[in-house]
């Protein structure tokens, strides 16, 4: 495999400290050989050299909640349920492909129709495609007639989650996903909507947990939020409508939340005649500022907040991963240097790979993104890619 040195530049590595500048990067056989001052690190005739002056170096960038057989369309739910099998998985094809380019080297995919986030997944490791690395957990697992059906498997009782996760496993899943809540796009209220009951949610977790599988939950009310913990789910996606009950709950059990602050940013501010449904703005009203306020509650307690974007949802394209992290920081108040972080050495943590990506560090896959601005400047300079790297092979923009 190519050798390949960066020389100059900036590197903010992903693990919170402060960045390093003029630096030299050395890639061997897909990974992180040596990273130093341009003095440190030796040439040989075999390299090849990236001048990389005057710009930034990050690691990859982890999207921690997507839906690639989802196309950001006015209404995903419709559109997905009419599409067959193939051609939903030829989409999440596309759609992984196009976050990839968008310096999005990892996701994590949360449910999906079929299960085609799995062949997607063996497709690219495979190498028969480019791609991201998916950690997939095939359809999700919801009520009968619960938030999510279109994109899942429809259970009723414990047995039958068992079962579900069962085949999920069999089938390769890196991730188990729970609806513990009903949601924006579903029809009807979400605290009226069909749910998981908090005996139907310990006994997926504990199945899942037995194989040594991580669990995450779809959960934006504050009942559901409170099940999920309770349960011992690894990861609340959402948390919209969250209280001090839950906060003290997740803090407690060492639980960690993906916020997801694009989809009701995209919907609330721009969803206006788009074709998005009239009840799904109506139940928007309010929400980003709702989904602020729980952001908020969480960083003062320390809980551990994963970056994901929910890609797939009304207007959310999976070109736009940089839009939660600049939202993280223009709205929520976090540092640029520490909303990288969370999107990189954190993400790495909750997908419990953080011994392998996540960072620039010696050792670790090349996962690599050269930004032509400073994100630590100004964070909209994500959107300045130049060039991607993935195991140590470049990407084709």
């Amino acid at each position: 495999m190519e050798q390949i040195v960066f020389r100059g530049g900036k590197l903010i590595d992903g693990t919170g400290k402060a960045p390093v500048e003029d630096v030299a990067v050395r890639i061997e056989n897909g990974r992180f050989k040596t990273i130093g001052s341009m003095n440190e690190v030796t040439i040989s005739e075999k390299d090849t050299i990236i001048d990389t002056t005057g710009k930034t170096l990050i690691p990859g960038l982890i999207n921690l909640h997507v839906h690639l057989c989802l196309e950001p369309d006015e209404d995903s739910q419709s559109f997905c349920m009419k599409e067959s099998t193939v051609a939903m998985a030829l989409r999440s094809l596309k759609n992984a492909q196009i976050a990839l380019t968008h310096g999005v080297t990892s996701v994590r995919d949360l449910g999906a129709k079929g299960g085609v986030n799995l062949e997607v997944k063996r497709a690219i490791e495979a190498g028969w495609f480019q791609g991201p690395r998916i950690f997939a957990s095939g359809p999700c697992i919801t009520a009968v007639g619960g938030h999510g059906h279109f994109i899942g498997t429809e259970v009723k009782g414990q047995e039958q989650v068992r079962r579900a996760v069962r085949e999920n496993l069999e089938a390769g899943a890196d991730v188990i996903k729970f609806m513990a809540s009903g949601g924006l796009l579903t029809s009807g209220g979400e605290k009226e909507m069909a749910v998981l009951s908090q005996a139907e949610l310990e006994a997926g977790v504990d199945e899942a947990h037995r194989a040594g599988v991580k669990t995450a939950a779809h959960a934006t009310t504050a009942d559901g939020v409170r099940a999920a913990v309770n349960a011992g789910i690894d990861t609340i996606e959402h948390a919209t409508f969250l209280d001090k009950k839950g906060v003290r709950l997740l803090k407690q059990r060492g639980a960690a939340v993906v916020i997801t602050l694009t989809p009701p940013y995209l919907i609330e501010f721009m969803g206006s005649d788009t074709g998005i449904k009239p009840e799904i703005l109506e139940k928007s009203r309010g929400r980003f500022s709702q989904k602020l306020s729980s952001f908020k509650m969480l960083l003062e307690e320390g809980i551990p907040i994963g970056v994901g974007s929910d890609a797939g949802t009304p207007l959310n394209g999976h070109h736009d991963f940089a839009r939660e992290i600049e939202l993280m920081v223009q709205h929520g108040g976090v540092s640029p240097l520490e909303a990288i972080r969370s999107a990189t050495q954190l993400g790495a943590r909750l997908l419990g790979w953080e011994d392998r990506i996540g960072t620039v560090d010696e050792g670790k896959l090349a996962d690599l993104v050269v930004l032509s601005g400073d994100p630590l400047e100004n964070i909209v300079n994500l959107r300045r890619i130049e060039m991607v790297f993935k195991n140590g092979k470049r990407v084709l923009l």
